[in-house]
């Protein structure tokens, strides 16, 4: 089945096909039911291995250009960027991440194997390849490793074993009649330079200096499908980001010093490619904190090969050990302040709009989480609230929608006109005629663009 094939309709992007996610799923809910602990143990469980990987990826990493005594520490910080960074809250939370979680440990995983030189890690590309289609950037990746460390020929058999081991999923696919995303949109190229710019821009921000611990990292409103309202200083950001990208890959040919710090930045950048916006996909967000949660590795990594490289110098020992610490406690608790949230699906929302409130799609979920828990008079003032805005045509056609919905559940058997209206709009529908909502004396009107 598609991975996003449930039982209720959703914006998601049909085309994904993660078998290994879907059987998880199915066990967890099998063993509580539609208690939610299965889930929470089952991730941290799975971020607490790929932490720990880091952590020996890391130290292996090392270990060939420095001394025991500090490869160690570098080791253990790395594994501590992993774990504590910010980005995680998502990641490690929500159940659907469930992917990347375990996407990443079978990644990790083949990157040990890698530097170890061991076959066992094509079983590894393997299993990553059946959780999730970003697969295909690990051989790039491995390939990449291989060619910075003047390797590629020595590597050849164990790269062409990767190639091989990525690829039934996408064969299997086709027998089970499972199709490629399909769902995509069509925006003019300054559209797409925009969006590609933004998310740059986000990404760089949110791996680097994450303030917030949301759902909803870095905020960009959306015009229509596939466009963003990008403010112009995250396309100068982005801009900057990417010719720093070219400057430290030109260094890094230059000097092979550099490549090993240029490898390690690699695992940022790659795993991200895919998810930079170039082609257009029907999302509501312009980028998510739940991607970053693999590339972090790079960043560990690349942080972990400066402190060993310091850890000779007993002058900078010290200031660097409480930079760390101070960062750690930091992240620690921009986490645990917001992990509360996570009780109930409504309280999350209700977190997520405390911080966003001007955030049509974060309100539009605190609205849908509080009709779930039966609230629906206070999701109706939600969705009012955000149809007295501005919204693009196909945004509001689904909030007048979903207000119409609570609406079936707040009327009373006494209010015999006002349940004659809600019939029209519903009748509507059903003739795939819409009608504007109108509800006694309010109206909630319908442009010919809606309709």
């Amino acid at each position: 089945r598609d991975f996003w094939d449930t039982s209720v309709p959703t914006n998601a992007t049909r085309g994904y096909w993660r078998p290994l996610l879907k059987v998880s799923h199915v066990l967890l809910y099998r063993l509580g039911g539609a208690q939610h602990w299965p889930f929470h143990l089952f991730h941290v469980l799975l971020h607490a291995t790929a932490s720990l990987l880091v952590t020996v990826w890391v130290r292996l990493r090392l270990r060939a250009r420095f001394t025991a005594e500090a490869v160690e520490p570098a080791a253990l910080v790395a594994g501590l960027v992993f774990a504590l960074h910010p980005s995680r809250y998502e990641s490690v939370g929500w159940a659907s991440c469930s992917t990347d979680l375990l996407f990443s440990c079978f990644a990790l995983t083949a990157a040990v194997a890698f530097e170890r030189r061991a076959r066992w890690g094509w079983l590894a590309l393997l299993g990553a390849a059946f959780s999730k289609e970003t697969v295909v950037v690990l051989p790039v990746l491995f390939a990449a490793e291989a060619l910075l460390r003047g390797e590629l020929r020595g590597r050849a058999r164990w790269l062409l074993g990767a190639c091989v081991a990525v690829t039934p999923p996408f064969v299997l696919r086709r027998v089970v009649g499972i199709g490629f995303p399909d769902s995509l949109v069509s925006v003019p190229p300054g559209a797409v330079v925009e969006r590609v710019l933004g998310a740059v821009a986000g990404y760089h921000q949110r791996t680097l200096a994450p303030t917030q611990v949301t759902m909803l990292p870095w905020e960009a409103a959306q015009l229509e499908p596939g466009r963003f309202a990008v403010p112009s200083w995250a396309l100068g950001v982005g801009a900057a980001a990417m010719l720093g990208w070219v400057l430290f890959t030109a260094l890094a040919w230059r000097q092979p010093r550099v490549r090993p710090y240029f490898a390690d930045a690699l695992w940022w950048l790659l795993p991200l490619g895919p998810l930079f916006q170039v082609i257009p996909v029907p999302s509501p967000m312009l980028l998510s904190d739940r991607f970053l949660y693999l590339p972090v590795a790079g960043l560990a990594a690349l942080l972990a090969r400066g402190v060993a490289a310091l850890a000779p110098r007993p002058q900078a020992r010290r200031p660097v050990l409480l930079a760390l610490g101070g960062l750690g406690l930091a992240a620690t608790s921009l986490l645990l302040l917001a992990l509360p949230a996570y009780r109930t699906n409504a309280a999350y929302f209700e977190r997520e709009f405390s911080l966003h409130p001007g955030n049509s799609f974060v309100a539009e979920c605190y609205a849908r989480a509080l009709s779930g828990a039966g609230h629906h008079r206070a999701a109706q003032r939600v969705y009012q609230t955000l149809l007295e805005r501005p919204q693009p045509p196909h945004t509001r056609v689904m909030l007048v929608g979903l207000l119409a919905l609570t609406y079936s559940h707040t009327l009373r058997d006494s209010q015999e006109p006002e349940l004659k209206q809600l019939a029209a709009y519903f009748n509507g529908v059903a003739a795939r005629e819409l009608v504007d909502l109108v509800i006694g004396t309010q109206r909630w009107d319908l442009s010919p663009e809606a309709r």
